[in-house]
């Protein structure tokens, strides 16, 4: 199921009838990001590109497209902005006629490759499963309903059976491992590109890649993390004097670690002219989230969870002060307890929504 995002996004891609290597490496990357399966995905824009070309064929001819037409997309960010505009509202980045850079479509090509081979993989295997399973079955079945029960071997047979799934199902976890390291060795190894344009282009696929806001940097997106201060690093060297490459560039890396969790912040080295405005727009990131979590505490603590912890409270001290019966004490220390342990849940939610 496409979401109402990557829907939009299509739409725009094919709004002329064309299709570029560029806009489907785009609208791939997105497919990938929303967990969509990526042959399918395929599947569904090509033939959304065919019916569009279908339409257009039957209608009366229109004059090619450069891709600047009513709408266009910001290398950058992936934003939607005006054909007029010359800068991306959302994050700077000024818009100019040079042709689409390579790199970042070779790696993209380069990783797809592996994922269909892991899928084609995976598919056989799972094929190879279940004749297994089924030659097993059948075998278990061949000696009749008399033989099991006096052979009193289905425990046996149970056991026998899962100890293959068990190992069936470790080989397709070997087969997702091997593809990851090898996903991992690539980004690992790509050649970092030297024009500023591929790595402009390379940088918005990896820090977009590096971290997807679950809380959690596994040994994909530490790769990519890698990869990204590698090749700012190197567009730190060849923007040299270039301000607005340089501005472009650090957004990326400063919209990258607003996201990050704390201990991966200082992913990378940035130019000492830039830091104090990172770290300003830092400390105005923290200085906001801490006031949402106060609103949010505020909340909690004046709904019906702090309202019963307070009555509880109240009952406990009467109790306590003018010795009431004690079953009342007993009800209100069990209700402070569950209530409590539900306040401090919804406190930690709330905390963590604001983190990631």
């Amino acid at each position: 199921m496409l979401t109402p995002e990557l829907e939009q996004l299509i739409n725009y891609a094919l709004e002329d009838g064309v299709l570029t290597d560029k806009e489907r490496t785009v609208l791939m990357r997105k497919a990938q990001a929303a967990g969509a399966d990526l042959d399918e995905f395929e599947m569904i824009l090509d033939a959304k590109l065919h019916e569009v070309q279908k339409a257009a064929a039957a209608a009366a001819p229109k004059p090619n497209s450069n891709k600047h037409g009513e709408v266009r997309k910001c290398p950058a960010c992936g934003a939607m902005v005006s054909a007029f505009s010359t800068r991306c509202s959302e994050c700077g980045f000024e818009f100019n006629n040079v042709e689409a850079n390579k790199s970042a479509n070779t790696l993209f090509e380069k990783l797809q490759a592996l994922e269909m081979e892991k899928a084609h993989e995976l598919a056989q295997h799972e094929e190879s499963k279940n004749k297994q399973l089924l030659a097993l079955s059948e075998r278990h079945n061949s000696g009749g309903t008399l033989t099991k029960i006096f052979a009193n071997n289905g425990a046996a047979q149970n056991e026998e059976r899962d100890d293959l799934i068990r190992t069936l199902e470790k080989g397709a976890r070997q087969i997702e491992r091997k593809y990851m390291d090898a996903k991992i060795n690539m980004i690992k190894v790509f050649s970092v590109p030297n024009t500023k344009g591929d790595l402009l282009e390379l940088l918005s696929m990896a820090s977009s890649s590096a971290y997807d806001n679950d809380g959690v940097i596994g040994p994909e997106e530490e790769a990519w993390l890698q990869k990204t201060d590698q090749i700012y690093q190197k567009l730190v060297i060849c923007a040299a004097g270039d301000t607005v490459t340089l501005n472009q560039a650090t957004n990326m890396i400063v919209s990258l670690i607003k996201r990050l969790p704390k201990q991966y912040k200082n992913f990378t080295r940035i130019p000492k002219e830039l830091r104090d405005k990172i770290n300003v727009e830092l400390k105005a990131q923290k200085a906001e989230r801490n006031e949402e979590f106060k609103k949010s505490l505020l909340n909690i603590l004046m709904g019906w969870r702090g309202i019963t912890l307070g009555v509880a409270l109240l009952l406990i001290i009467i109790d306590y002060c003018y010795l009431v019966k004690g079953y009342i004490l007993i009800i209100a220390l069990i209700v402070l307890i569950v209530v409590g342990k539900m306040t401090w849940s919804a406190i930690k939610e709330a905390k963590n929504d604001l983190l990631y």
